[in-house]
């Protein structure tokens, strides 16, 4: 599953928060992820009961990394998604702004057209991975290799 789910009401306002043709309040933007999420929380119910591996794009590490970044607390970050499902596990792809430019020229939101805010998502994703014990993968490698490194660490897991 993605996150923010663009198939979502809540998810609509955010695809336009995220290409430019809103603004709002970065409280409201962290809100709307979060709630964005707990609608769908059915959804995330029934798939975590009938699959055996789940795979969540930008789910509750995301939302906590970019938070921090714009200065909002984490602990009011954090309250936001409490109750939803933990991750059995978190990964990181590390990924410099200049690699993440080049890999997308074009169609970036808001947040992907500025690189040094994307250089503090960075580096506060970077601290709450050794704060919280996520693991971290060089994403700025050739696709084969990042592949190859979510696989050993994913792998482990389903043994």
């Amino acid at each position: 599953m993605d996150f923010p789910d663009y198939t979502t009401g809540i998810g609509r306002h955010l695809r336009e928060y995220l290409h430019g043709k809103t603004r709002m309040d970065l409280h409201a933007v962290h809100l709307l992820y979060a709630a964005n999420k707990w609608e769908s929380l059915c959804k995330l119910d029934r798939k975590i009961r009938n699959v055996d591996v789940l795979i969540l794009n930008r789910y509750r590490a995301s939302n906590l990394a970019y938070g921090v970044a714009h200065g909002l607390p984490i602990q009011w970050l954090s309250a936001l998604e409490h109750g939803l499902p933990e991750p059995d596990v978190v990964l990181v792809l590390d990924v410099s702004p200049r690699v993440s430019f080049e890999r997308k020229a074009q169609n970036r939101d808001i947040h992907e057209k500025k690189g040094g805010y994307l250089l503090e998502v960075g580096r506060v994703y970077l601290h709450l991975a050794k704060r919280s014990g996520w693991i971290v993968i060089n994403g700025g490698q050739d696709r084969g290799a990042v592949h190859a490194a979510i696989w050993r660490n994913v792998s482990r897991l389903l043994k």
